[in-house]
């Protein structure tokens, strides 16, 4: 997930995925979705739906590594927030835009010594996809399934960081993301 950073160690390990296979699997995700046969989508009995959704969230979003020689370079865990707009395209399907950020730290863990933090990092993705819900009638409580697709910015707030005695430069980078999801939602009233 880190590896917009800069650095440049001996036999840096890490894992690749290929963007064709990112991009089957989101597509394949957003189809079976939209696919999803219409019973499960059905709007609650006599229940008044807004025209649009809006919600907000508050949690907590893992980190990342990234293996080197001499160690490894960490995003901890740390809070997020995300704000969501569902805009609804037909019944139990919408289309979702959203924004998530993550404040945290970037640290350096070496094979052998102590973990010690380089600098703040905040992450910001951006989202568009869609939600499928799959609500029996009735229902007070619609769960659903979510898909998207993306750009994930990473920013660090420091230009330079020193890791045993050597400076180096690190930039902000904007990556291809993607993300699914399987939640529940309630109104309020």
């Amino acid at each position: 997930m880190l590896r917009w950073l800069s650095f440049h160690f001996p036999k840096e390990k890490t894992m690749r995925i290929k963007m064709k296979t990112l991009v089957t699997v989101a597509l394949l995700t957003v189809l079976v979705i939209t696919a999803a046969p219409e019973a499960f989508a059905q709007k609650p009995a006599g229940a008044a739906r807004p025209a649009m959704d809006f919600s907000f969230t508050y949690g907590s979003m893992w980190g990342g590594n990234i293996s080197a020689a001499a160690g490894k370079l960490r995003s901890g865990t740390a809070g997020s927030m995300a704000f969501a707009l569902d805009v609804p395209v037909r019944p139990g399907m919408a289309l979702e835009l959203s924004y998530l950020r993550q404040d945290g730290k970037l640290d350096w863990d070496p094979r052998v010594g102590t973990k010690e933090t380089l600098t703040d990092m905040s992450v910001n993705v951006w989202h568009i996809g869609t939600l499928r819900e799959m609500a029996p009638p009735g229902s007070k409580v619609i769960p659903y399934l979510q898909g998207s697709l993306g750009a994930t910015y990473f920013s660090p707030s420091a230009s330079t960081v020193v890791i045993e005695g050597e400076t180096f430069k690190i930039d902000g980078s904007t990556k291809f993301s993607i993300a699914f999801g399987l939640g529940f939602k309630s109104f309020f009233g």
